[in-house]
């Protein structure tokens, strides 16, 4: 018969936080700074996809606005 005397882990256990995640949310103004942030970092990135949707048709079109049938 197998007794275990103990269930505490004979290693301690990492409670640490990667360094990346925040330990608190953060605030609404904090929140808005880094969203805008982003978005002017990527606003080259956001043109140039609208600017290829002007010219394209969307990939998911054909889907979207297909019929609906029963499965």
């Amino acid at each position: 018969m197998l007794v275990i005397e103990s269930l505490e882990p004979t290693a301690p256990q990492m409670t640490r936080a990667h360094p990346n995640t925040p330990q608190e949310p953060p605030s609404q103004k904090e929140a808005s700074a880094l969203r805008d942030q982003w978005l002017n970092e990527n606003a080259a990135a956001f043109a140039a996809q609208a600017a290829w949707h002007g010219e394209h048709r969307h990939p998911l079109t054909d889907i979207i606005s297909g019929p609906l049938t029963p499965l």
